[in-house]
C-alpha cells in the first residue's frame, strides 16, 4: 500500500520535477528517483542514509533546513532555489518543491527541477493582486467564530548592512535566505512573506503566533551567521487585523500590501515600530475601507471626465485632447494624482484604466464618427500594461468598437515602472495595429525614460513638465531639449512639450523644436470643449510661425 502511494506521489511529482526524494522526519533520504547519480556525480545508492543538507553547497545548507520545516508544517514548499554539490564541488542549480505526507511516517517528498521554463509570452500577471488573492484565500480560512484572525508583522534588523558588508556574498545571501524561510514557517502560507529591503521583513501569519519567540529565533539565526557571533537585533510590530473582519478578505490583503508598500517606501533607518504598532491596525482597516469604496467608485462610474488641448506648433490647430479624471468625492482643487497612486499600489489601476476607456469610448461616441476634430487620449498605467486581466479586456472593448481607431490615442504614464518592456512593446504594437497612436508619457521624470525610448516602438512622447521647466531654467536645457527633440525626429517619433503656462515657455520649447504643446496657456482642463474654441491665445502660435517665415 505504502509502495502504491509512492509510486502515485512520483507519477505527480515527476510531471514537475527531474529527480525525486524521500526523506524522513530527520531531513535523511530514504528513497531516490532520477538521474541524482548524472547530476551530482555520485552514485545514487550514496546517497540513501544521507541528509540532504549534505548534498547541497554550505551556503544552501540552512535553507533547505528550514525547507524541510516549513514542509514538515506546512505542507508544501514552492519551487524554492537551492544549488546541489556535485562530486568536484562545482554547484548545480536547481528548483526545490514538495510536501510531506502524515500517513506515511510524516515522511517529506521532495522534486528537483534542474532548469526553470521560461513563462509564456504575455503571462506574467500583477505581483500586488498575485499576492492579495493568495493573502485573500488564507485569511478567508480563517475561523472568526474560534477566535482565528489574522495579524501583519513587520520586522526590521538593526545594523543589518553593517553585518552583510562582512560576510561573503554566499553567506551574505543564505543568511537572507534563512531568515525568510524561518518567516515562511509561521505565515498562514509560505508565499505571504515580504523582504521589503535588506533586514526588514513583513509576513501574514494568525494571531496565536508567539511573537517574542519569532523575535528570539531571527536572533539567533543572526548570530549563526555573524563571524563576530554578535547578531543583530530584531525590532518587531505585530497588528492584528480584527477590526478590518467585516470586510472583503482580498480587501483587506490589499490593504496589508499598502501598508507593506508604504512601510518600504518609509524606509527603515529610525523607523519607530512602537509608534507604527499603535497606528497600524488603523492604517490598514482604513486602506481596506478605501479600497472597497474605490472599487464601488469605479464599478459605479462616479469619475468624470474633463479634456485639455495638445496643439500642434505647425498648424496651430487642436490636434487632439487629453481626457483627465475627476473623481466626484473629491474636493475643489484636489488633484487625481493621488488616488491613480493608490490604485497603483493596491492592484486596482487596471480596473479604473479599463473604466476610464469605456468612458471616453462612450463619450466619443455621442460625437460624429466622421469628424476629425474629436480624438482624445486616455492613460494607460505601466502597471496596467502588464496585466492580461487590463489587457484582454482592453483588446475586446476595442474589437467590439472598430469606429475607434483613429480617434482614440493611449498615454502611457511612468508612474509605475514597467518591468517586462518586451511584453509592454508587444501590447502596444497590438493597439497601434488597430488604429490606435500610442504617446509615452512623463518622459524624463525618471531614470527609465531612454532605456523605454530604445525599447518601445512608439508614435509619440510627452516631456514631463517639470522637465521642462527644469531645462528652461538650465544654462544647458536648451541644448540638451533641442537634441532630444531632433533624436526623436530621427527615429519618427513626435514630441509634446507639458506644463507651456507663459510665452515664455512657448517660445523655448518651439525654438528647441518640439511638435506640440500642452499648458494653461492654451485653456485648462474642462468637461465642455467647447471652451477650446477658438482655441485660446492661438495668436501666439501664429506669431512663432512668422517669425519663422
Amino acid at each position: 500500500m505504502l509502495k502504491d502511494e509512492r509510486d502515485r506521489f512520483a507519477a505527480f511529482a515527476f510531471s514537475w520535477g527531474d529527480i525525486l526524494l524521500e526523506l524522513d522526519r530527520a531531513g535523511v533520504i530514504a528513497h531516490v528517483a532520477g538521474p541524482l547519480g548524472a547530476v551530482t556525480g555520485r552514485p545514487e545508492t550514496a546517497a540513501l542514509g544521507v541528509p540532504l543538507r549534505d548534498l547541497v553547497m554550505p551556503a544552501a545548507a540552512p535553507v533547505v533546513d528550514q525547507l524541510i520545516r516549513i514542509a514538515a508544517k506546512r505542507g508544501r514548499i514552492d519551487a524554492e532555489p537551492i544549488e546541489l554539490k556535485r562530486a568536484d564541488g562545482e554547484p548545480v542549480s536547481v528548483l526545490l518543491s514538495g510536501y510531506a505526507l502524515g500517513d506515511i511516517n510524516e515522511h517529506v517528498f521532495i522534486a528537483l527541477r534542474l532548469s526553470q521554463p521560461p513563462a509564456a509570452p504575455g503571462s506574467r500577471d500583477d505581483p500586488v493582486a498575485a499576492f492579495a488573492d493568495r493573502a485573500g484565500a488564507a485569511i478567508s480560512r480563517l475561523d472568526p467564530a474560534a477566535g482565528e484572525r489574522a495579524a501583519l508583522t513587520l520586522i526590521t534588523l538593526r545594523n543589518f548592512r553593517a553585518l552583510s558588508d562582512r560576510l561573503h556574498a554566499d553567506t551574505r545571501a543564505s543568511l537572507q535566505a534563512s531568515l525568510g524561510l524561518y518567516l515562511k514557517t509561521n505565515a498562514l502560507d509560505s508565499g505571504l512573506v515580504a523582504e521589503m529591503e535588506d533586514g526588514a521583513f513583513g509576513f501574514l501569519h494568525s494571531t496565536g503566533l508567539a511573537i517574542d519567540q519569532i523575535k528570539r529565533q531571527i536572533e539567533e539565526i543572526s548570530r549563526q551567521f555573524d563571524p563576530q557571533g554578535h547578531g543583530l537585533t530584531a525590532d518587531v510590530a505585530a497588528v492584528s487585523l480584527k477590526d478590518a473582519a467585516s470586510l472583503d478578505s482580498v480587501d483587506v490583503a490589499k490593504g496589508v500590501v499598502y501598508a507593506i508598500n508604504r512601510f518600504r517606501h518609509g524606509g527603515t533607518a529610525g523607523f519607530d515600530l512602537a509608534r507604527v504598532s499603535r497606528k497600524l491596525t488603523d492604517f490598514v482597516a482604513e486602506a481596506a475601507n478605501d479600497i472597497t469604496s474605490f472599487k464601488s467608485i469605479v464599478a459605479d462610474g462616479r469619475f468624470s471626465v474633463v479634456f485639455q488641448p495638445i496643439v500642434s506648433l505647425s498648424s496651430g490647430r487642436i490636434h487632439h485632447y487629453e481626457a483627465l479624471c475627476r473623481f466626484d468625492h473629491a474636493g475643489d482643487g484636489e488633484s487625481p494624482y493621488r488616488y491613480i497612486r493608490f490604485a497603483e499600489e493596491t492592484g486596482l489601476i487596471h480596473a479604473f484604466d479599463l473604466a476610464m476607456a469605456a468612458k471616453v469610448i462612450e463619450w466619443l461616441r455621442t460625437k460624429p464618427i466622421n469628424r476629425s476634430g474629436y480624438e482624445v487620449a486616455v492613460n494607460l498605467s505601466g502597471h496596467s500594461l502588464q496585466q492580461e486581466r487590463y489587457v484582454e479586456p482592453l483588446l475586446k472593448l476595442l474589437a467590439a468598437n472598430p469606429w475607434t481607431r483613429g480617434k482614440l490615442l493611449f498615454e502611457i504614464t511612468e508612474s509605475a515602472r514597467i518591468g517586462d518592456l518586451a511584453m509592454a512593446n508587444a501590447v502596444i504594437q497590438q493597439l497601434r495595429s488597430r488604429g490606435h497612436e500610442v504617446c509615452l508619457d512623463d518622459f524624463g521624470s525618471g531614470a527609465a525614460s531612454f532605456e523605454y525610448l530604445s525599447h518601445l516602438d512608439i508614435d509619440v512622447i510627452k516631456l514631463d513638465g517639470q522637465a521642462v521647466k527644469s531645462a528652461l531654467q538650465a544654462q544647458k536645457g536648451r541644448a540638451f531639449l533641442s537634441a532630444l527633440a531632433g533624436l526623436c525626429g530621427k527615429l519618427g517619433v513626435r514630441t509634446v512639450a507639458e506644463m507651456i503656462d507663459d510665452e515664455r515657455a512657448l517660445d523655448f520649447v518651439a525654438s528647441c523644436g518640439c511638435d506640440f504643446v500642452q499648458g494653461y496657456l492654451f485653456g485648462r482642463p474642462d468637461p465642455d470643449i467647447r471652451r477650446f474654441q477658438p482655441l485660446p491665445n492661438a495668436n501666439l502660435i501664429r506669431r512663432l510661425q512668422w517669425r519663422v517665415v
